[in-house]
């Protein structure tokens, strides 16, 4: 699975930078300006996915913190304050 994530970010890169390229070649030549046109939809949309990203360990079932089941178990909280 880490191995499809990885390939998804690679393409995604190679993606940004091929329209990172393609828009600074827009001012020698005006008809890739349309790139540029749509790059505000790319980045809502890559804040989307950065927003699915963080909320992914709160929508899994096995990050719930439902302590209601928590019979017989221990529950231990320990805060490291060494700044190592």
């Amino acid at each position: 699975m880490t191995k499809i994530f990885h390939a998804i970010a690679a393409l995604g890169l190679a993606g940004g930078a091929a329209l990172l390229a393609i828009g600074v070649l827009a001012h020698w030549y005006p008809a890739l300006d349309i790139v540029n046109n749509g790059l505000p939809f790319l980045a809502v949309g890559a804040g989307a996915l950065l927003a699915l990203a963080f909320a992914r360990p709160f929508l899994r079932e096995a990050a719930s913190l439902a302590f209601q089941n928590a019979q017989g178990r221990r529950v231990l909280l320990l805060l490291d304050t060494s700044a190592s």
